[in-house]
């Protein structure tokens, strides 16, 4: 086994490090005495004092430390990633989504586990949980004017992507109370004016 040489980085860089101005117990430094790591290089994987076994959770989703992965945001990969990928025998594509059937973030078996081939199918499955939760059919759309869930037979659906559904009557008394409003907002600024 090598030792590393009186003043130079243990990282194996073979670069000489700084001497200490000052003693930290933290950093393991001792004032006079040369640093073991140069700045930056003792931070990564289970170098670092503040390593914990290469697992985090982080916005509701367990990190795993995985330097390697095409998929990887800083080192790390989410673990149900990781899950499908195993179940597939290969990396999932680029746009492709696990998406949680429970909602839980934390909960990553593989029966709850649902690989959606873009981020467009995620949100439909999406949608149609918020639908089946607050209706009982996963097919029905909320007016965007009313916020009632109905079924689409009923409602009017915009023709450009991911346009919203609305029903024809509420459309109406938005369009008419938003033509008062500016009526209203105009006839103000005209009296201001004059």
């Amino acid at each position: 086994m090598n030792e590393t040489p009186y003043g130079y980085c243990h990282c194996g860089c073979k670069q000489k490090t700084k001497v200490s101005p000052r003693s930290c117990t933290e950093k393991k430094w001792t004032r006079g005495e040369p640093r073991n790591y140069l700045h930056g290089h003792n931070t990564n994987g289970a170098d670092n004092p503040l390593w914990k076994g290469g697992t985090h959770v982080s916005k509701g989703y367990i990190n795993i430390y995985c330097p390697n992965h095409p998929r990887k945001k800083g080192a790390y990969v989410s673990e149900h990633i990781l899950i499908a990928e195993k179940v597939l025998g290969k990396y999932l594509p680029d746009k492709a989504v696990v998406h949680h059937s429970d909602g839980n973030g934390l909960n990553n078996t593989n029966n709850n586990l649902v690989v959606c081939q873009n981020e467009a199918y995620h949100r439909i499955l999406h949608q149609r949980k918020r639908a089946f939760e607050a209706s009982g059919h996963a097919l029905w759309r909320k007016c965007r004017y009313c916020k009632k869930y109905d079924d689409t037979k009923n409602l009017r659906i915009g023709n450009r992507k991911g346009a919203s559904a609305y029903h024809k009557v509420c459309a109406n008394n938005y369009q008419k109370e938003l033509n008062i409003f500016r009526s209203a907002l105009n006839c103000r600024r005209y009296f201001k004016a004059a």
